[in-house]
């Protein structure tokens, strides 16, 4: 028999993601030689979740994905991590005070913080150029020997 008001049904509600929204996944290869085998998995899991879905009520519709062919949606790890790169170097150079008074805190900050060693290197080759190019040489030596700081921007430049 149907539900009818006086049998006091008990309603089950259950969560749904509101209609066009994005997911991204994310397919690696655990070594250089399964990059084929990553290829033929990302096919599949298109395949899966276009024909498919993923979750519950996928017969009546609900989990059912499409492919976002917007560029961002089809970038590649390498891609995203150079964007990263590219982030963290231009977001450290914006907060970069490259006074005498105040370069050899910028470089105790770059040398102590969190970033990747490539990065540093070429956030220090920039710190350097500019310090090469508009400090004087006062500024640079001191009793006939180069600054401790100005040691360390050449250290950080070549050894990451």
């Amino acid at each position: 028999t149907p539900p009818a008001d006086w049998h006091m049904p008990v309603p089950i509600p259950f969560l749904v993601v509101a209609e066009g929204q994005s997911f991204s996944f994310t397919i690696l290869p655990r070594t250089d030689s399964d990059q084929e085998d990553g290829k033929l998995a990302k096919e599949w899991l298109l395949e899966a979740l276009e024909w498919i879905g993923a979750g519950a009520k996928t017969a009546v519709g609900y989990g059912r994905m499409f492919t976002d062919s917007s560029a961002d949606a089809l970038k590649t790890v390498d891609e995203l991590e150079a964007e990263n790169k590219t982030k963290d170097i231009e977001s450290f150079k914006e907060g970069l005070r490259m006074q005498p008074n105040t370069i050899a805190d910028e470089i105790q900050k770059l040398d102590s913080g969190n970033l990747a060693p490539d990065v540093k290197q070429t956030i220090a080759s920039y710190m350097l150029d500019y310090v090469n190019a508009n400090f004087k040489q006062k500024q640079l030596i001191k009793n006939d020997k180069p600054k401790n700081w100005y040691l360390k921007l050449k250290e950080l430049v070549q050894n990451n």
